[in-house]
């Protein structure tokens, strides 16, 4: 006698390997945008310690400062944001990310003043994903960078 599968046994398997494919997809796709998340945290944070260094080391002999906005990021070199400076560094965010409530003193610049490398004004700003994930960059008076995940 001989020994078949089924159509229905076909049937099950077929459906079994669905439904792992498509939560294996979930799962990566959900890592993917959180990689990228966390990595775009780590990159601001890390583009203001560049902007106190240089403003520590008097880059240009100017203060230092970058200019925040809902889907970017400016380094700029001085003690205002010229949307035309020379030494501008623009850094665009993923569509999925934002950033707001900006608050240095009612301004989206922080700036650090040349060769002590202090904030003219601290404060702190939010950024979020459109996948519920949200963390809050803040600057203290002495340049001190902290990030918080709500």
């Amino acid at each position: 006698m001989r020994r078949a599968f089924t159509l229905v046994e076909l049937l099950v398997i077929m459906m079994i390997l669905i439904i792992l494919v498509g939560s294996a997809r979930f799962f990566s796709d959900k890592t993917i945008v959180s990689a990228e998340f966390n990595s775009t945290v780590s990159d601001i944070r890390q583009s203001i310690l560049t902007v106190n260094n240089r403003a520590l080391e008097s880059y240009k002999n100017e203060a230092n400062g970058i200019r925040f906005e809902s889907n970017q990021y400016t380094i700029f070199v001085g003690t205002s944001f010229n949307p035309y400076g020379k030494s501008n560094q623009v850094f665009s965010l993923d569509s999925s990310i934002t950033i707001s409530n900006i608050n240095f003193s009612s301004n989206p610049d922080l700036i650090f003043t040349k060769a002590t490398g202090v904030p003219v004004s601290s404060g702190s700003f939010d950024i979020t994903s459109n996948r519920d994930h949200s963390v809050t960059i803040s600057v203290d008076a002495n340049g001190v960078t902290s990030v918080t995940y709500n």
